[in-house]
């Protein structure tokens, strides 16, 4: 079933852009019974039972690395994704944060018109698939800055961030965990497996296993973004079930002016799940233009 365990990503990837046999033998080199093979094996992969889902981090669009992104959208049609999620942090919201801001920064209109130009592109390369957005700490600078500077206009939906990016016009899920958890609600789940940004859980600062940490704080499977850096943490239970938390890359720029020096990397996930909900998860790395 792990078709890109036996193509090659490039081939994979080319033969999901709509590359015939021929274009395949000629562009990789190939003789042309090997660029068959691949081609049937690809077109007769039959999906697992459950969903695939394709997972992309810490855009923070317009400062968003626009290579890695379509490294994983390209490797994200390989395999054909029922869900695609935006793990929060699409938009930087650079202009309404509460940090130092350099003048010569683009506008906050551009900052949205840059973001729903993505959210188009995205949009245009997974037609059929759900596609959801969940809340980051930048969304959420938004709300604070309402909150702080501009009381008066808070409630009004123009401002909303769902409004602004026109999600649902675009076929789009604008999820708050934040707010699910002051309900008493769970987070964004499927199957067996839950997703937050990482903002909703208080950590600290200097933390060196990220994703042991998310585990210990909240105990179940889960997939984190927020820290630009690809982590795993798995444990066996006493009774003999295994669970664990994956932190994943960014799709963002690795050096920031704020931040110019890190232990950043790009990175996504491709999670497929069975009919029961299990799931296996691929913590893809992006490292010189290369998934790892």
């Amino acid at each position: 079933m792990e078709i890109l365990a036996e193509i090659p990503d490039t081939i994979a990837i080319a033969i999901a852009d709509g590359k015939g046999r021929r274009e395949l033998s000629t562009q990789f080199d190939i003789p042309e019974w090997e660029a068959r093979y691949y081609y049937k094996l690809f077109h007769n992969h039959i999906k697992p039972s459950g969903k695939v889902v394709l997972v992309l981090p810490d855009l923070h669009v317009p400062y968003h690395d626009k290579n890695a992104l379509n490294i994983a959208i390209g490797y994200g049609k390989a395999v054909n994704p029922d869900i695609v999620l935006l793990q929060g942090d699409l938009v930087d919201f650079y202009q309404v944060s509460s940090w130092l801001k350099d003048p010569k920064k683009r506008d906050f209109a551009w900052e949205i018109e840059q973001c729903i130009e993505v959210i188009d592109h995205i949009t245009n390369n997974f037609p059929n698939a759900k596609k959801v957005l969940l809340e980051g700490n930048h969304e959420h600078r938004l709300l604070r800055f309402l909150w702080q500077k501009a009381s008066q206009l808070y409630g009004l939906k123009a401002m909303d961030v769902g409004e602004l990016l026109k999600l649902q016009d675009r076929g789009w899920e604008y999820v708050i965990n934040r707010e699910r958890l002051m309900a008493g609600e769970d987070v964004f789940k499927v199957g067996k497996l839950r997703f937050i940004h990482g903002h909703e859980v208080r950590t600290g600062w200097g933390a060196v296993n990220l994703a042991r940490m998310y585990y210990m704080k909240t105990t179940v499977n889960i997939v984190v973004a927020h820290h630009h850096q690809t982590q795993e943490y798995l444990t066996r239970k006493l009774n003999n079930q295994h669970e664990g938390a994956w932190v994943l890359g960014g799709l963002c720029d690795l050096s920031p002016d704020y931040l110019p020096s890190n232990n950043w990397n790009h990175g996504f996930a491709i999670v497929r799940f069975d009919s029961d909900g299990d799931f296996a998860i691929e913590n893809k790395k992006i490292i010189n233009g290369k998934i790892l």
